[in-house]
């Protein structure tokens, strides 16, 4: 995914970064040499928990995808692809995608959820 760097900042030797993509603006901790602003890399995403029905993932009515910020937090919402195991499976964010570890499969079958998160890295894949 290619986004836009819009700040950078450092907390407790973490590297978090603010950036714009095609689907809206997110806060995230950078993985890597810490980058510059107006920086363009193309990342990939990860978020490092897992998530839990009606805690930090729920149904979403809104089916455009998107990704917002708030203090600390990041909002995604995306289509959910389930995997073949119960415990993992994908969000398709635009034209990327991002891995995601679930506590348990919601009993019907989610298209667009939203996550809520403050656990959102990022990767440069063109380094």
């Amino acid at each position: 995914m290619k986004i836009k760097i819009n700040q950078t900042h450092e907390d407790h030797n973490k590297v978090i970064v603010k950036f714009y993509s095609t689907n809206g603006n997110g806060i995230a901790f950078w993985n890597g040499t810490a980058p510059n602003i107006g920086d363009t890399p193309d990342v990939e995403m990860d978020i490092d928990e897992v998530l839990c029905w009606h805690k930090n993932i729920i149904p979403s009515p809104p089916r455009t995808p998107l990704i917002t910020f708030s203090k600390n937090t990041t909002q995604i919402i995306a289509r959910l692809i389930h995997d073949l195991d119960n415990d993992h499976a994908v969000l398709k964010l635009g034209q990327a995608i991002i891995l995601i570890d679930i506590e348990e499969q919601h009993p019907q079958q989610s298209d667009f959820v939203q996550v809520t998160t403050t656990k959102l890295h990022l990767y440069p894949t063109n380094t």
